[in-house]
């Protein structure tokens, strides 16, 4: 009775984790940290609804969940009891968070690997709270047995996302409701499926953990009930990710569907009684799928010849600005006598461009190139702020305006003026370098080529220890405004890689990468020679099976997605929980041995 009264208080927290955490959607507004930087809005408070809460709790019951951990173990040490370990596996996951430890310590933004980044909330604390719920979640299976119980919360956690989601895809929003009337406005349309996630991409991130789960379940468990609900279940998600409209997702579904079957067919082809039907059938659906998400496909990877602009580049000096367009240097500067504005155009050689003056028929003029070498460009004086006025003007480069001004700051020298009014010099520093393979490939993969190009450039610099948690958009050079607009980011913030492995390579170090891929690694092919072995007619079988499908799709997924705290506190408990399952049938195969001898 004792043992049963601690083993609910220590499954409390994951009560907290694996159901309420995922539903957390509440209004905070805050002071923003990036004020100061010339590529991010300069508003003193920003707002956010899915993230902050989110990350609170993370951390908050990461902290519950060590503080348990720390009294079960004295308490058996106390009693001189022990329980196994499989040690081996958890070694580089350790030298994974010890890196990730380092890279906040040695980082130049502790504030932002503390507090977290606007629109990613994802702290040096919530990092370490997943290791925290990883081992946490291992020893609820392997000391309580309580894998019945889990799958309990997850069954109920899902079912509460599920509804959420499948009524969004039927336009039926409870946030909408909500917050009716209170001014806000919602980024996606009606019938658009982003949940409690903040992103239609985190909705199939968040899928395809569980619907590898509830499919095995539905096919495999005997009780109509589990089976019953794992259909319902299985609706909602895959509604969901129909209607989060995410090509990632869907690929990834099918990938680890296909992987799956091969699977079981190597598994069971010597049994004669194989259900030859079923595969069949699903081989079929498969090949539709493949049918109607291929044109799509094609347009995502779609990445040759992409476009770039005339413009090259645009650096601010002392006493002018230098425009390379189509592989020529203008230069322009301003000069003002009261209130009267004067220009001078000189190219490369210095010699004196012809211009002419142009009335736009809406009250102003500015200045016509007629050098044909500079087709296309424009000058317009313009006044880019009052009280005090502030003279300066636009050159308008194929219907983009960048505006400058040397009337701005004391040393009077040229500043670019962005389009959320913040000021900065355009420098040969601020040029960000290329990943040659993909120069010229920034469409790829909906636009994330550009982002991966950019990101892949900054890893020699993160070897061994990266920037720190939640600091990507720091390092990701933003202030690279030429090349953000040359490649379809005009005035966009780049806080994300896109690509999970990116991201742990950038912000903890490429070592610790190293060390994240060995454990996923280490658990998924231990997993598969401990699966191939077994028959799918025990529960905590079908359960582990399940699980590592699920964290499959998540890693093949994170192609293309961040880690998110949205998400990943489920991924790392369920990473617990399979490593917890397979110990179990491990330790239940050598009682069986030993019980025959």
């Amino acid at each position: 009775m004792k043992k049963n009264g601690e083993k609910n208080i220590c499954l409390l927290p994951l009560i907290m984790w694996l159901v309420v955490i995922p539903l957390i959607v509440k209004e905070k507004y805050y002071p923003n940290p990036l004020s100061e930087y010339s590529w991010y809005s300069s508003e003193k408070m920003l707002g956010d609804f899915f993230l902050y809460y989110k990350s609170i709790f993370v951390t908050i019951t990461g902290i519950f969940m060590l503080g348990i951990l720390i009294w079960q173990i004295s308490k058996m040490h106390r009693k001189n009891t022990s329980f196994v370990v499989e040690m081996k596996i958890f070694i580089p996951l350790v030298a994974y968070f010890f890196l990730t430890i380092l890279s906040t310590l040695f980082s130049e933004y502790k504030y932002f690997c503390i507090h977290g980044m606007p629109d990613q909330f994802e702290t040096i604390w919530n990092l370490l709270a997943y290791g925290i719920a990883l081992f946490y979640c291992y020893y609820m299976v392997v000391i309580y047995r309580s894998e019945k119980p889990l799958m309990t919360l997850i069954f109920f956690g899902t079912a509460l996302v599920g509804i959420i989601c499948f009524l969004q895809y039927f336009k039926i929003d409870i946030y909408r409701m909500i917050y009716a009337g209170e001014g806000y406005s919602f980024t996606f349309p009606e019938g658009t499926v982003y949940g409690p996630f903040y992103n239609t991409n985190y909705v199939g991130f968040y899928t395809l953990l569980f619907v590898p789960l509830f499919v095995l379940l539905l096919l495999c468990y005997k009780d109509w009930k589990v089976k019953l609900i794992s259909l319902v279940l299985t609706v909602f998600l895959l509604t969901a990710m129909i209607g989060a409209n995410s090509i990632t997702s869907v690929l990834a579904l099918l990938a680890v569907t296909i992987f799956a079957i091969l699977f079981l067919l190597c598994k069971n082809v010597h049994r004669s009684n194989i259900l030859w039907l079923p595969i069949i059938g699903t081989v079929v659906l498969i090949g539709i799928a493949c049918f109607i998400v291929l044109p799509r496909v094609s347009a995502y990877i779609s990445a040759s010849n992409t476009q770039g602009t005339n413009l090259e580049n645009i650096f601010t000096y002392d006493d002018c600005v230098e425009i390379d367009y189509k592989r020529q240097k203008l230069y322009v500067s301003m000069e003002m006598v009261g209130s009267s504005m004067s220009f001078r155009l000189r190219d490369q050689d210095q010699k004196e461009v012809s211009w002419q003056m142009t009335d736009s028929g809406e009250g102003y003029t500015f200045y016509t190139i007629n050098d044909e070498r500079f087709d296309g460009i424009t000058v317009t004086p313009a006044l880019l702020a009052q009280n005090p006025n502030v003279y300066g003007f636009a050159i308008g480069i194929d219907g983009k305006e960048w505006c400058f001004s040397n009337q701005v700051a004391e040393d009077n020298t040229y500043y670019y003026y962005t389009d959320i009014g913040t000021l900065t010099k355009l420098t040969e520093d601020s040029v960000s370098p290329d990943f040659a393979p993909l120069e010229k490939m920034s469409s790829l993969a909906s636009g994330r080529g550009y982002i991966w190009n950019k990101t892949f450039a900054l890893l020699k610099q993160y070897i061994l220890l990266g920037s720190g948690a939640d600091t990507f958009a720091l390092v990701f050079p933003n202030a690279d405004f030429v090349d953000k607009y040359n490649n379809g980011y005009d005035g966009m913030v780049i806080t994300k890689p896109h690509n999970l492995y990116l991201q742990i390579a950038v912000q903890t170090g490429v070592l610790s990468l190293i060390c994240f891929l060995v454990f996923y690694l280490w658990y998924f092919i231990s997993s598969l020679r401990l699966y191939f072995k077994q028959r799918l007619n025990n529960p905590l079988v079908i359960t582990g099976f399940a699980i590592m499908l699920g964290t499959l799709g998540y890693m093949i997924s994170g192609l293309a997605n961040d880690s998110t705290i949205t998400v990943a506190p489920l991924y790392w408990a369920l990473m617990g929980i399979g490593i917890g399952i397979n110990q179990r049938i491990r330790m239940d195969i050598i009682i069986r041995q030993r019980s025959k001898k």
